[in-house]
């Protein structure tokens, strides 16, 4: 009877769909994980965390979605060799997006200063 054979663990075989990562993340043959990542904060520099992070494919269609840990950080790797958006929402901070272009093992820093959002001004309506 044959033998079986453990699964070959070719990285360039493997087709791994984009996916968010722990920032600072090291894969299983211990190279960085991260292809995307950065900092989300205020002006000020505070972090901010739970903030949503969206990467869009060029066609709009979503990569994938993760939120900002304590510190404000977040990472996503396996991403397409093409531009990406990636789209900030974080509640009581006005929305933000940027374009990126990740590259196979470069590791791109997109950080984020998240702006306080502006309330409405209902005083015209009120007024009449």
């Amino acid at each position: 009877a044959p033998v079986a054979q453990p699964p070959v663990q070719d990285r360039i075989i493997q087709t791994v769909k984009p996916h968010a990562v722990t920032p600072g993340a090291r894969d299983q043959y211990g190279t960085r994980a991260t292809m995307v990542g950065g900092v989300v904060h205020e002006p000020d520099g505070t972090p901010v965390p739970d903030a949503l992070v969206t990467m869009l494919a060029p066609g709009g269609r979503q990569l994938l979605r993760t939120v900002t840990d304590r510190d404000g950080a977040y990472a996503a790797t396996a991403l397409p060799e093409e531009f990406v958006t990636i789209v900030l929402l974080a509640q009581g901070y006005a929305p933000a997006a940027t374009r990126a272009l990740p590259r196979q093992g470069h590791r791109l820093r997109q950080d984020f200063v998240a702006q306080p959002a502006i309330a409405p001004d209902h005083t015209a309506e009120r007024a009449t």
